[in-house]
């Protein structure tokens, strides 16, 4: 007794088979064959489960998510050089301004200025653990009005990727990470790939826990 292979069956689920050959192997089938009904019918699922989500969109904002983050990885344009982000404010050096009541001893605060672009940072490590938390905002100071929707954000080792996330429409985004040595943030700009870089070293790591504040209790 022929046996057909799993291909053979994929080109008849498929119905890419030749006549003569589909009344061979659909006899086949009747014939009780229980290894060849066994590959058939595993071929037969896999395309109809293929069909059914090759029916199906994905969500809006995970598209445009990727989109965002692929394009962060594409070579940049050489002519397009990265704004590196000058400290324009750091809570741990500059005095609070007068009035103003004095923040968490556990949070960092810090402001970034790079061209028109605003980056404010709050910087957290979370309680009993290595894990700094950072939350940011970005303005274009030009255009406080505009929308910040979809820029990528990156937190960048190095040349690894240690996180990531997409701005809200107010230009917020939070991310979490382990402290680590040449930390940088990087924030996409437009499809051009134009960005910002912040450098982080002072930063993460060197806020007091969270749970300082518990033990003075």
């Amino acid at each position: 007794m022929k046996h057909f292979d799993i291909t053979d069956w994929s080109d008849l689920t498929r119905g890419t088979v030749a006549a003569p050959d589909r009344q061979l192997m659909e006899a086949h089938l009747s014939s009780g064959c229980v290894r060849c009904r066994s590959a058939f019918a595993f071929v037969k699922d896999v395309v109809e489960v293929a069909q059914r989500s090759s029916r199906e969109e994905p969500p809006a904002d995970a598209v445009r998510w990727v989109k965002a983050i692929i394009a962060m990885h594409q070579p940049a344009r050489a002519d397009l050089p990265t704004l590196v982000a000058r400290l324009v404010f750091d809570s741990f050096h500059d005095p609070v301004p007068a009035g103003i009541r004095s923040g968490d001893p556990a949070l960092r605060y810090a402001v970034f200025v790079a061209g028109n672009f605003c980056i404010d940072l709050h910087f957290q490590q979370d309680m009993d653990s290595r894990t700094a938390t950072i939350i940011g905002q970005m303005t274009d100071r030009d255009t406080p009005d505009q929308p910040m929707t979809g820029k990528p954000v990156l937190l960048v080792s190095g040349k690894r990727v240690l996180a990531h996330c997409i701005s809200n429409k107010c230009g917020e985004f939070s991310l979490h990470c382990n402290p680590e040595r040449r930390l940088r943030l990087m924030v996409g700009l437009d499809q051009y790939r134009n960005r910002i870089e912040l450098p982080l070293d002072p930063f993460v790591g060197s806020v007091p826990k969270a749970s300082v504040r518990h033990r003075r209790k």
